[in-house]
């Protein structure tokens, strides 16, 4: 059993999807549904169903994956909280049968 990816670093309060994957006996590469997540460290990030982790709080943690008798495990960093905000036009526009909705983004009028 693998997980991709092997190791990531993500800010505390994202998100990331890992995938568990498992060789069968031919070889063929399989991709089981009943995985079991679980993060080493709680306080650090949280593995959720489907492989979904979320970074908490600065740190590291090994996020585990359990299928039957397999079991594989991924590295991951959280950093502290992304400061960067999200490049947002200075009025966004809302576009509806004709008419226009303003939205100013910094309280200031449009």
């Amino acid at each position: 059993m693998t997980i991709e990816p092997g190791s990531a670093t993500l800010p505390g309060g994202s998100s990331m999807k890992f995938t568990a994957t498992i060789k069968d006996e031919h070889g063929l590469t399989t991709f089981p549904v009943d995985v079991s997540w679980l993060s080493s460290n709680q306080s650090v990030a949280a593995a959720r169903a489907g492989g979904v982790v979320q970074g908490i709080s600065a740190g590291q943690t090994q996020i585990i994956a359990t299928w039957r008798n397999a079991r594989a495990t991924a590295r991951v960093t959280v950093t502290g909280r992304s400061s960067k905000k999200p490049d947002l036009p200075a009025c966004p526009r809302v576009e509806a049968s004709g008419r226009s909705l303003v939205i100013p983004t910094d309280g200031a009028e449009c």
